[in-house]
C-alpha cells in the first residue's frame, strides 16, 4: 500500500499517505482509531517506565530510541500525512471495499483518501500534543507534532460545528462514525493545556464539559 491514494472528492488529485498501521481486521487506515490506539500505548509508556526497555525486534531496534516509541512514530508520521495545510484531517485511507482475505501485497485496488471529519481533526490535535511531550528528546519531531497540533486546534476553532463521517455510496470500509465530537474536542483541549499550561485551553475544557 505504498502507491499514491486518490482523493474521494476529487479523483484528479492524489496524495502520498503511505505508512501507518493497518486496522484490526482490514487493510484500511483510520485516523480516529489510530489516534485511540496511540493514546493507549503512549499513556501506558508514561505510566509504566519499564516499557522503555521493551524489545520488539523491529527494524529500528537499537537506534537509541525505545522500541515502543519507534513503533508509535510509524503511525504518528502517517497521521501527519493525513493533515491538510489548513489543519483539517482526512478521516481515513481505504479502498472502496474491504479487501478479500489476501496478503497485503496482493491487495492492489485503488486506495482513496476520504473527507475531513471534525473527530479526526480533534483526535489529531490531541495525539500530536501528547506525543510532542513524550518525544521531547527529539526536538525536530516534537516541534513538527506541536505545529500540527496547533494547526488542527486552530481548524477546530474556525469550524465549531460537528462534521461527522458516513461512508459514501459505493464504500463499505469502516466508518468509525460518532454522534458528536464533544469528547474528541475535550481531549484535544486537555492535551493542549497539559503541553502549554495556557488558561485558554483550560477555559475550553470547562466549556466543553458542560455540553
Amino acid at each position: 500500500h505504498n502507491d499514491k491514494s486518490v482523493l474521494w472528492e476529487d479523483n484528479s488529485s492524489s496524495l502520498d499517505v503511505s505508512g501507518g498501521w493497518h486496522d484490526a481486521g482490514d487493510y484500511g487506515r483510520y485516523v480516529t482509531a489510530g489516534a485511540c490506539a496511540l493514546a493507549h500505548i503512549l499513556n501506558a509508556y508514561l505510566m509504566f517506565p519499564e516499557l522503555e526497555k521493551l524489545q520488539l525486534d523491529i527494524p529500528e531496534s537499537g537506534n537509541g530510541v525505545p522500541d515502543i516509541l519507534n513503533e508509535c512514530r510509524v503511525e504518528l508520521e502517517w497521521i501527519l500525512k493525513m493533515q491538510r495545510p489548513d489543519g483539517g484531517v482526512y478521516h481515513k485511507a481505504t479502498t472502496k471495499m474491504h479487501a478479500p482475505f489476501v496478503m497485503p501485497e496482493e491487495d492492489r485496488a485503488q486506495m482513496y483518501v476520504f473527507p475531513v471529519s471534525s473527530m479526526a481533526v480533534a483526535d489529531t490535535a490531541a495525539i500530536c500534543t501528547l506525543a510532542a511531550r513524550i518525544y521531547s528528546f527529539d526536538k525536530e519531531f516534537s516541534e513538527r507534532l506541536t505545529k500540527a497540533a496547533f494547526l488542527s486546534y486552530g481548524w477546530l476553532e474556525k469550524n465549531p460545528e460537528f462534521i461527522g463521517f458516513r461512508n459514501p455510496e459505493g464504500c463499505n470500509t469502516g466508518p468509525y462514525g460518532e454522534r458528536d465530537d464533544i469528547s474528541n474536542r475535550f481531549w484535544a483541549a486537555i492535551e493542549m493545556y497539559a503541553l502549554t499550561g495556557y488558561e485558554k485551553y483550560h477555559d475550553d475544557m470547562k466549556e466543553l464539559s458542560h455540553l
